[in-house]
């Protein structure tokens, strides 16, 4: 009897473990090419990663490593990974080309890379705190300054900042393709630039170090002409959208949740991001979170006004300005629905 009742025991449990196994939701490998290093221009993506939004929506989020947005924006476009946390410029340069990219949620609202100058290059050009935005972007002419790549973000940002004060970008300074932040870091330490263009952490790490001053701060001094422009977004190609409905669905409810969480939970947003973000120094951590948290998008649909005023910046100084519509930049779709159930309002 005894051993009737051990086997019965045997039975049920591996009929219990089965069913649980059986019942356990299988996750969908979703290819997100980012950057190596945890960005905080891409603020909900990471709280949505921190938080395990993905995983709750069945998703299992694999990161392809890539040092640029123009990396990232061609991954997706061939179909090497499902979406990326891209720069809008990407697709409305897309969208205007008629290429195969498409904003799908907004991401990150500030455009926030900081210009970061050698203590050398700050004595050279003069530029002060106190001194007017206008005067600190003109001083900047003769300067050798790092960006990621061409047409990259950084790239485009600094060369608009100049021609918005009538300054020639290919003459008035010297752009250095540096790849990715550790580069950039590397390059003014051993002052092999004379500063570069990127965010945080990587502004504030080289300050830290002593080996970079931040000169002009888009979060302490807006630029005038990226007001409505939105730096992020969340990306993913036309044919991946129609391929992959659901999983795309999935990853937009995710990044919802974490635009809601960043809007409404400090504390639990500090809790998620603090160990996603490496080598800030411990006592400057939470002020870094917490200054970008302020530029997290408050919800994920993007707006017209958003891509107007995204391509009215980009034909600053274009002989030939681009036009593109809006349904040709934004499916606007996933987002809605999301954030109909989880902000309660599509805007």
């Amino acid at each position: 009897m005894r051993g009737l009742a051990r086997l019965f025991a045997t039975m049920l449990a591996v009929l219990i473990t089965g069913s649980a196994w059986a019942q356990a939701p299988k996750h969908e490998k979703l290819v997100v090419a980012a950057a190596p290093t945890p960005l905080l221009h891409w603020y909900p993506f990471y709280v949505a990663l921190g938080a395990n939004y993905f995983a709750d929506e069945g998703l299992d989020v694999e990161i392809v490593g890539l040092n640029s947005g123009t990396a990232m924006a061609a991954a997706i476009a061939g179909g090497g990974a499902d979406v990326a946390p891209l720069a809008m410029t990407h697709a409305v340069t897309s969208g205007a080309q008629g290429g195969g990219l498409v904003a799908t949620s907004a991401l990150f609202n500030v455009y926030p890379n900081s210009v970061v100058l050698t203590k050398d290059a700050i004595a050279k050009s003069g530029i002060t705190s106190g001194m007017p935005l206008d005067e600190k972007i003109k001083r900047l002419a003769g300067l050798t300054l790092g960006i990621t790549a061409p047409g990259g973000a950084s790239d485009i940002q600094i060369r608009k900042m100049l021609l918005a004060r009538g300054l020639d970008p290919d003459k008035a300074v010297k752009l250095q393709p540096l790849g990715n932040q550790a580069a950039m870091l590397a390059a003014v330490q051993k002052k092999a630039v004379d500063g570069f263009v990127m965010s945080s952490p990587v502004d504030e790490i080289a300050q830290q170090r002593g080996t970079g001053v931040i000169a002009i701060d888009p979060f302490a001094e807006p630029i005038p002409e990226l007001a409505q422009v939105p730096y992020s977004v969340w990306g993913t190609s036309r044919a991946t959208l129609q391929k992959r409905p659901a999983a795309i669905a999935a990853s937009l409810r995710a990044i919802t949740k974490a635009i809601k969480l960043a809007a409404e939970n400090q504390e639990e947003t500090l809790r998620v991001m603090r160990p996603q973000i490496k080598d800030v120094p411990p006592e400057a951590i939470d002020a870094v979170i917490e200054k970008y948290r302020h530029g997290a998008a408050r919800t994920p649909v993007i707006s017209p006004a958003q891509v107007e005023a995204t391509v009215r910046w980009m034909n600053l100084g274009e002989s030939k300005p681009m036009s593109v519509r809006f349904e040709d930049v934004v499916d606007n779709g996933g987002a809605e629905a999301a954030a109909a159930v989880i902000l309660k309002s599509p805007s």
